[in-house]
């Protein structure tokens, strides 16, 4: 249930770690070509391949630090980050395509509008 986690932070026992940037990037180019109307729920959404995202996480250019050098080892991570998003619910557990899960469902209409905000904002290929 949403708002039903447990209270984090010290003494509570419970440690929220943030998600990892490439991860956020990820779900961000996700997000962006499966909502195509911004004035819809974005789930279901459309479907879209793998190759969509992963061209619009390229128009990013590369991204730094120890983990992600190299193209190969940034491809790697951002298809990881699919398999991921996909255990989480966030992406439909359809390895074949690229399309919002079950998790984006549940999203309010106040959690909506922020996304509006800044949905221009998120990554997408260029036609």
């Amino acid at each position: 249930m949403l708002g039903s986690e447990p209270v984090a932070g010290e003494g509570t026992g419970v440690n929220r770690q943030p998600a990892p940037l490439w991860m956020v990037l990820t779900f961000a180019a996700c997000l962006r070509a499966c909502w195509v109307d911004p004035e819809e729920h974005p789930f279901p959404g459309v479907e879209v391949s793998e190759e969509k995202v992963l061209k619009a996480l390229a128009t990013l250019g590369s991204l730094s630090g120890p983990s992600l050098n190299g193209t190969l080892a940034v491809e790697r991570h951002q298809k990881g980050a699919l398999r991921k998003l996909r255990e989480a619910g966030m992406l439909d557990p359809d390895e074949s395509i690229v399309r919002l899960g079950p998790q984006v469902a549940a999203w309010s209409e106040a959690q909506l509008g922020e996304l509006r905000a800044v949905r221009d904002q998120m990554p997408g290929a260029i036609s």
